[in-house]
């Protein structure tokens, strides 16, 4: 850590030009958390939240050397690996990991998103499981994600509890086969775009602050958890705001009608 006390978060993955997930949103959970962000942007995409367009790589040479600049000059305590485009990609960013010493790694293995798209073929799964499993400290994947890794379905674990509330659960396996499942209560919301990614950033940040991999993980969950139920949607907003006009403006009348003009 450095000699602020400031955790230094690596950021490596794509941009989302809707901002609502990627480098992005990993940017805004490590700031949010107390970290000092850095980022080496895998990929651009064009995207917003109905979905993507276009994913358009950067070259290999760009992506290493963001990584050797900032490890370099700043330092890192910990990285989250998101979105990796192609194998050669994942080949760079696991030799980088390496040359620079960076051993909190947190993979995020961006397969599949929660809708089902394919998000890298079987070259990139192969290269990422070769590559940067070895390297990581704790890997991310969403269900979908499971499915691709394994080859197989991955079911969720869920149940009723007793006032008929749904529970949904994460498991946390360790390398020596150690289970533990964290549970809690689904949130009825159709904004969950970007929450892989902010688990895994939040979880890296935590890493970096020092704490052990259960606690950061707990941790993580929770933030998760905080901000899905915080959120609003930014469309249901958007909608709000066109039945109301400019910003505050229902508020703003209300108080020139009653003789007192806000500043």
């Amino acid at each position: 850590m450095s000699q602020l006390n400031l955790p230094r978060i690596l950021t490596i993955a794509g941009s989302d030009s809707g901002g609502g997930a990627g480098i992005q949103v990993d940017l805004k959970t490590i700031a949010a958390l107390g970290g000092h962000s850095m980022s080496a942007i895998t990929a651009l995409t064009a995207q917003n939240t109905m979905g993507g367009s276009l994913i358009e790589p950067v070259s290999v040479g760009m992506v290493s050397s963001q990584i050797d600049m900032v490890a370099e000059d700043i330092g890192v305590d910990a990285a989250k690996i998101g979105m990796l485009a192609d194998g050669n990609i994942v080949r760079v960013v696991a030799a980088a990991l390496e040359r620079n010493r960076i051993e909190k790694v947190v993979v995020d293995p961006v397969l599949r998103s929660t809708t089902g798209a394919d998000l890298g073929g079987e070259a990139v799964r192969d290269a990422i499981i070769a590559r940067l499993f070895p390297l990581a400290a704790l890997i991310t994947p969403n269900l979908h994600e499971c499915g691709v890794l394994l080859g197989e379905v991955v079911e969720r674990r869920e149940q009723m509890a007793g006032d008929e509330e749904e529970v949904i659960a994460d498991l946390l396996m360790t390398a020596d086969g150690v289970k533990q499942w964290f549970e809690h209560a689904r949130i009825s919301t159709r904004n969950v775009h970007g929450t892989g990614c902010t688990l895994s950033a939040a979880i890296a940040t935590y890493l970096g602050r020092g704490l052990p991999l259960v606690e950061a993980v707990e941790n993580g969950i929770g933030y998760v958890q905080g901000a899905i139920a915080a959120g609003v949607g930014l469309r249901a907003l958007a909608r709000a705001r066109a039945r109301c006009g400019p910003p505050g403006c229902g508020t703003r009348k209300k108080r020139i009608s009653g003789g007192q003009a806000g500043r």
